[in-house]
């Protein structure tokens, strides 16, 4: 079972799916990455050396950028890293809901029973 996992191709970080401890992990294809310090479960693992500044993708868009050099290997967290996110675009769509005909169910019946709530 893998240890982390990049969730998209362009993403430059990956997840830890547990703990991990500084040590070489695979992760996709066949790929191999060294883990330089401790990193819990469900945080991001800087793939390759990131400068300054970089943006950082998870899921395929921008999830931050970073504040200081952080080397492959690294704990992505709020010591290295800011909140940034892409622009978000809204596009309206010309949507008309229309009512469904449910008069073929007019008759049904359900043999059940109410329940009565208790408090």
């Amino acid at each position: 079972m893998p240890k982390l996992l990049q969730i998209h191709p362009s993403d430059n970080c990956l997840v830890a799916l547990s703990d991990l401890s500084p040590v070489e992990y695979g992760y996709s294809h066949n790929q191999v990455i060294m883990v330089v310090e401790s990193i819990p479960a469900k945080h991001k693992v800087a793939l390759t050396d990131l400068p300054t500044g970089t943006i950082v993708t998870q899921y395929g868009v921008s999830v931050g950028k970073t504040t200081r050099n952080v080397n492959a290997g690294e704990w992505l967290n709020t010591e290295n890293l800011e909140h940034l996110a892409d622009p978000t675009v809204i596009r309206e769509i010309d949507y008309q809901w229309n009512k469904p005909d449910v008069s073929v169910f007019s008759s049904s019946t359900f043999m059940g029973f109410i329940a009565q709530m208790v408090r």
